[in-house]
């Protein structure tokens, strides 16, 4: 069904090897990565979706002050926490 399957069962596609990219990228602290693998997470775009793991790159790219993709993420953060979500509460 889909053209590359890693060996993480959450990353599937043909953007997997991307996405594995990416999170190499996001884990060393790039802003616009973290917010843009949130939004992979969230809408399930590459990963099966996950509303947590979305918060927790939007928390990392959120921590960063001074980019566009920080601005964003704390608006995403806020936003959950509105709908009740108790690790955007936090």
């Amino acid at each position: 069904k889909y053209a590359f399957q890693s060996s993480d069962s959450r990353i599937f596609g043909a953007h997997a090897s991307l996405i594995l990219q990416l999170e190499h990228t996001a884990k060393r602290g790039n802003q616009e990565t973290q917010y843009s693998l949130g939004n992979c997470y969230l809408n399930g775009k590459g990963v099966k979706k996950n509303v947590e793991k979305a918060l927790d790159f939007y928390f990392l790219a959120a921590k960063q002050t001074g980019g566009e993709a920080s601005k964003y993420a704390f608006e995403r953060i806020k936003e959950f926490a509105k709908k009740g979500n108790k690790k955007a509460e936090e």
